[in-house]
């Protein structure tokens, strides 16, 4: 692994954007898409999205818009993280609530004791 670990405590990108396709063919299932990539096409998307530090970003979440990578971290196990300082509001950042904060935030709704 290079300069960024994957970090388990973030969750897995579900939808990617590719921004190198025309419009309204952008987004993209990120599992079956990388699943279905053979290994050469697996290390040519890599490549792509550690330039990304670099350029303008090519492959970002669905959900933010904020760039992401796979990690290599060997095997056939293939997923999309942020990368470092992504926003904490996406639903794909890892940032969960304890159970008890979120059933005060779901009924406390319409109290204006949110």
């Amino acid at each position: 692994m290079k300069s960024e670990q994957a970090n388990t405590n973030r969750l897995t990108v579900k939808s990617v954007l590719d921004k190198r396709l025309p419009n309204g063919l952008q987004l993209l299932d990120a599992e079956v898409w990388l699943n279905s990539l053979s290994e050469v096409g697996y290390a040519e998307l890599r490549t792509v999205t550690t330039q990304q530090e670099n350029d303008a970003p090519k492959i970002v979440c669905a959900e933010c818009e904020w760039p992401v990578y796979s990690p290599d971290i060997g095997g056939k196990c293939r997923f999309f993280q942020h990368r470092k300082g992504f926003p904490k509001t996406c639903c794909y950042s890892g940032e969960g609530k304890d159970p008890g904060a979120i059933k005060s935030a779901v009924f406390s709704i319409g109290t204006g004791s949110a």
